[in-house]
């Protein structure tokens, strides 16, 4: 449940809910350029922010790599965190 305005709970329907899955806070080291390179997207308009860009940059990554995978074995695989 989520508390609405005036201090009323509102019901969220669970398709709304699944994608409202907890995050992990993660640090990591990149370039300058890279950063940049970042920060350049979000000034474009296309991303609120940095954690945007790297979340869709992941989720690209990731379904390459899992169709890489199946094209090897050409087994479905079951991925954890498959709504990422």
């Amino acid at each position: 449940m989520a508390a609405g305005r005036h201090g009323r709970t509102a019901v969220l329907p669970s398709f709304i809910w699944k994608g409202l899955e907890r995050m992990k806070k993660i640090s990591i080291r990149i370039t300058d350029q890279q950063y940049e390179f970042l920060e350049s997207l979000v000034a474009s308009g296309d991303y609120a922010n940095i954690s945007e860009v790297i979340r869709e940059a992941l989720r690209l990554f990731m379904n390459r790599k899992k169709k890489e995978i199946r094209e090897l074995i050409g087994d479905e695989i079951k991925w954890m965190g498959e709504n990422v």
